[in-house]
Formats: C-alpha cells, structure tokens, sequence
C-alpha cells in the first residue's frame, strides 16, 4: 500500500529510526511514513508476531477512526459487546449467581488480527527482522545513532523506541524507573468456541467478569484465528487475575524446561503442576460454564501485573512509545489504544510544528498526561477489584451499582457505564 502523502511542518524527509515492530512501532511507521517521514523499523525478533497475544478491546469510537484512516480493514472483524455480566459461583449450582448485568458497548478483536491489519501497511523494504539494537548515541549536533549487534552504526532525525513492556530503550533514558509489582497476575488463554457449547458470550453480546474472594476472571469472545465471527467458528478468550505473593513469582515463572522468565510465561510453556492447580481452582472458584472455558484451554499463559510511568517520553531526539513509554494495568484496556494515539499524535505534531524540538516537545505535552491517567486508573480499578475488593458473597445487584460507581467515580472506563450522574 502507497504510504506517501502529502506534508508540512518537520516532518518531510526526516530519518526516523523506530526500534520494535509490534503494534506501537508498526503504527509509527505507517502514521510517520504516511506524514513524509523515511523511516526504518528494527524488530528484534525472527518469528511470527502474529502468533502472540491473546484477546484485546477498544472502544467503538477508537476502532471507527482506525477504520477511517486507514489502519485497519473496513471489513476489519470484531465481536461487538452490549453488557457485562457479573457473576459469583453458587455451591452445588452450575451457573451461579448474577449479581449485576451492567451495559457496555466494547468491540473486542485478536491482538493477531490487529497487528497483521497493521504490519501489512508496513511495506517489506521499510521492517528489518533479527535486528537487535544494542546501543544508542546522542550527537550534540542534534542527529542520533544506533548500533546493532551485526556490526552496523545507523544515524538517524528522530529515535523512537517502541520496544514493549521491558522496553531496552527506557532503560537507557530512564535507569532509574523500574517497574512496581501490582501484587497479583494474570493467567491467560484463549480456546475455541466449539470446544465449550455453553460458553455463549459471542451469541449473547456478553463480557463476563466472575468474581471471587482474592481474585477475577474475565471472559469474553473474539473472532477465530481467521476472523470468523459466526457461531461456533469465534473463540473464547479469558484473563484471570489471581492476588499472588511476589515470593511466588519464581516458581510460577520457571518454564517446564527449568528457565525462568521474568515478567511473563509465553504460551505452552507453563508447568504441569502449576495448570493442574489452575485447573482445580477453576472448579472451586468459578461457575460452571467459565471453569470450563479455562480447563478446555491448552496453553494457558501468565502475564505479571505491574505499574511503571517515566518522568516523560521525550529526551533530546529520543522518544519512547507504547508500553516503553508506561506499564498501566489491564484492566484499563488500553494498551492498543495508548499506542495508536501516540503515534498518530506524533504524526501530527511532526505536520503542525517547524522545528523536530518544538514538535517533540507538544507531542510530549499533549500524550504524557494521558499515560500518567491510565496509570493510575489501573490502580484504581485494581484496588477496587482485587486489593481492596469488598466481601462479593454479600453483595447485590443494588449494592453492586453502588460499589461500582463509588469506586469508578471520577474516572472514565470507556467499556462499562456509570449509572451515576
């Protein structure tokens, strides 16, 4: 696809070096190109990106000005949601209690399909695989240089660093910050539709969230692995969050081959014991059909929860993006969206401002105080649901409302309604 177009400000011609190729640096390739910027992306990886992550959601305005410009398919699939259900489980019933069913209006998509949607906007000659950034160099004359482990030295305009959520370039700029432990983590996965006849979230427009003392599942469906979104051909992806002893996280996160990761267990690579404990936690502490959707699941994967936000995402000609920039926990649902928004900020103050200084320095301005927010929802909403969570087994539909919108006030959660004014 043509990314050229037409430009104004700083923008045309700038050599811009992007370091990570998953959805923040892809979305900073196609905004910046698109803009008049000549850029390169360095992905460290070899693999097939498409085959990581799990289930994501966005709010139906974001996905419509992704439609618009271009960043994703017209056609692009997604399931569309219009209410949450909470549930806690009922001894010696199958489908447990509702306490709450809340609207929502959420479409929820592959994190797969998104990023195919946008690395194939990102022509071949402009994504560099098995490039491994190893170190950075400010000029005082203003341009900066990468070197790579192959031996090469690059100079380019403008560095961004989009390198995720243990992010290299962060920890050149920022050694000092280091990430702080929410207190629990997430186990993950995704299974198909047909596997559990009675998991009917995709038929029913439904998220659930099952609640239980020390922890949460939630549980939703998305499009099949290619795209499909008619009954029985979706999938069922599910994330719950467990309170767990930092002391813990070395066992859970020593692979079944003995190597120990450090903030995450990619899929299929978690111990037996450990997915047999899951499995009968399933059964004691879900209802029946989302125990099901967990035990039928064949690689569950964990992800640790933690809070992280630098002092700002620009230094010099250097800038990080994405989860480089700020780690804010998922229950703000908001990890795609931060990154679409900086890059497409970026492009845009790249077109409106004259000089590379005066442009950073707005974009930092206008995207630094919308990460610092999401952070700190996510501690809200995690004391609410977890650290802090009320005694669910006294709960009601009135009570629930009012708890909710207690907890939530002040703060806008794009994928539930307040009922408060």
């Amino acid at each position: 696809m043509d990314m050229e177009a037409s430009a104004s400000g700083c923008a045309k011609g700038l050599r811009v070096g992007i370091v990570g190729g998953s959805i923040a640096g892809c979305m900073c390739a196609i905004e910046l190109s698109r803009a008049g910027c000549e850029v390169k992306v360095f992905e460290r990886s070899t693999g097939q990106l498409e085959d990581r992550g799990a289930g994501i959601a966005t709010s139906i305005p974001h996905l419509e000005l992704l439609k618009r410009r271009d960043l994703v398919d017209s056609g692009f699939p997604v399931i569309h949601t219009g209410n949450s259900i909470w549930t806690v489980p009922t001894e010696g019933e199958r489908q447990g209690r509702i306490l709450r069913v809340q609207p929502a209006s959420v479409a929820s998509m592959s994190w797969g399909l998104l990023f195919a949607n946008h690395r194939k906007r990102v022509p071949e000659e402009v994504y560099h695989r098995g490039c491994n950034v190893t170190g950075v160099e400010e000029h005082a004359d203003g341009p900066v240089t990468l070197a790579l482990e192959d031996g090469r030295r690059l100079t380019f305009d403008l560095v961004v660093f989009a390198d995720g959520y243990q992010s290299w370039g962060r920890r050149q700029l920022f050694p000092e910050v280091k990430a702080e432990y929410a207190g629990y983590l997430i186990w993950r996965g995704m299974v198909e539709e047909a596997r559990v006849p009675a998991a009917t979230y995709g038929a029913e427009g439904r998220v659930e969230w099952a609640i239980h003392e020390g922890g949460l599942c939630i549980l939703y469906a998305i499009p099949g692995s290619g795209g499909e979104c008619s009954a029985g051909e979706r999938r069922v992806n599910w994330g719950w969050y467990a309170l767990t002893p930092e002391a813990r996280l070395a066992e859970l996160l020593t692979d079944k081959w003995g190597r120990r990761h450090e903030t995450s267990l990619p899929r299929g690579a978690a111990r037996e014991e450990h997915v047999r404990v899951l499995h009968e936690r399933a059964r004691r502490e879900l209802r029946g059909v989302a125990a099901d959707v967990i035990c039928a699941t064949a690689e569950p994967f964990i992800q640790v929860v933690y809070d992280l936000h630098v002092p700002a995402y620009v230094r010099g000609r250097v800038c990080l993006m994405g989860d480089a920039s700020s780690i804010a926990r998922p229950h703000t649902a908001a990890g795609a969206i931060k990154a679409q928004q900086q890059a497409m900020a970026l492009s845009q103050a790249l077109q409106a401002h004259g000089t590379l200084e005066e442009a950073l320095r707005a974009w930092n301005e206008e995207v630094w105080g919308v990460g610092d927010r999401q952070v700190s929802l996510g501690k809200v909403l995690g004391r609410a649901l977890l650290t802090e969570a009320p005694d669910w087994s006294t709960m009601d539909e009135a009570r629930m409302v009012e708890w909710w919108d207690a907890a939530t006030r002040g703060v806008h959660v794009y994928y539930a309604r307040s009922t408060a004014a």
